[in-house]
């Protein structure tokens, strides 16, 4: 299991390490000698090990390379066991040197290692086969909406995005007087799904966002969509947004070469004469469905074009 304030230890002295070049941060509240440096895109994590023999680099995961080098440190060359990852996938790889540094204050460097890349290779491959491209693409989708808000200051966490938690309403964001829900296509002219009758019912305050997207190599990929919030959040509230986001079944470093462009926003505000189906539209005579799943074409719903879906919350 994920110590989420040790994950949330690592991702800030990282942050520090950027901001200051050829600096190295501890990350380790016992007895292990671990820290973190940066150098270029790069996050590094070392681990002091006096005796180790010197090993070239080799990628012992997708995205994650090992060796054992000597490094100046505190005045005196050491030995370290180093552990490199670019820094677009910090967040997936800081939940791995987290659940590392549990076992390596009762293992050896080279158990715990091995042990944590068995238990993680499980849990990539597990997680990965849950989440289907449409899903992808509709958590893409409410991602940028998170940002879109977040950057602009009309919130400060991921209190107000429901991410798919039953109980917490139909909606994808709730606000005390707005609920946003999020649609994306990658389609020219999209079909838009309702998978409850109750989610597009008219009230006040009810928005559909709506985006269109499209592979480019000058797009982004969830992984980074992800990085970017997580560097407008504080630790407590980084960490409330990752377990939101496990819901999901998204797993960082699996599909970070898939990139999306964002070619159109657009947004419509419910009203009485609703394209959706409506509680009036349904026969009462007829015992209610809890679920449906239906669709109608974007040209069906008279959408506005918007920069930035922040403007929404004004």
């Amino acid at each position: 299991m994920v110590s989420f304030e040790q994950m949330n230890l690592i991702i800030e002295q990282l942050k520090h390490c950027e901001s200051t070049e050829g600096s190295a941060l501890q990350i380790s509240t016992t007895e292990v000698s671990a820290f973190v440096s940066c150098e270029g895109v790069w996050d590094c994590f070392l681990f002091s090990h006096p005796e180790a023999d010197i090993v070239d680099q080799v990628e012992k995961a997708k995205g994650l390379w090992y060796s054992t080098e000597e490094l100046e440190f505190l005045d005196s060359v050491n030995l370290f066991h180093v552990l490199r990852c670019n820094s677009k996938n910090r967040i997936h790889f800081s939940g791995f040197i987290a659940d590392l540094l549990l076992k390596l204050e009762k293992k050896s460097f080279p158990e715990a290692l091995e042990i944590t890349l068995l238990e993680w290779r499980k849990r990539w491959s597990l997680q990965s086969k849950g989440m289907s491209f449409e899903d992808r693409i509709g958590l893409f989708g409410e991602l940028i909406v998170f940002r879109d808000l977040l950057v602009s200051g009309k919130v400060n966490s991921a209190n107000e995005w429901t991410a798919r938690k039953k109980g917490d309403g139909l909606h994808d964001f709730v606000f005390p007087n707005r609920k946003f829900e999020v649609k994306t296509s990658m389609k020219d002219v999209g079909e838009i799904h309702i998978f409850h009758e109750d989610q597009m019912h008219h009230s006040d305050g009810l928005y559909m966002l709506y985006l269109k997207i499209e592979f480019s190599d000058l797009g982004l990929s969830i992984d980074q969509v992800c990085n970017e919030i997580s560097q407008n959040l504080s630790s407590e509230k980084n960490a409330d947004f990752l377990t939101k986001l496990s819901r999901s079944g998204f797993i960082f470093g699996k599909y970070e070469e898939e990139m999306f462009k964002v070619r159109n926003k657009y947004y419509w505000k419910s009203h009485i004469e609703s394209p959706f189906i409506q509680i009036q539209d349904i026969r009462q005579e007829i015992v209610r469905p809890l679920d449906i799943s239906y669709y109608i074409l974007e040209s069906s719903v008279d959408f506005t074009s918007v920069e930035n879906f922040a403007s929404l919350c004004d």
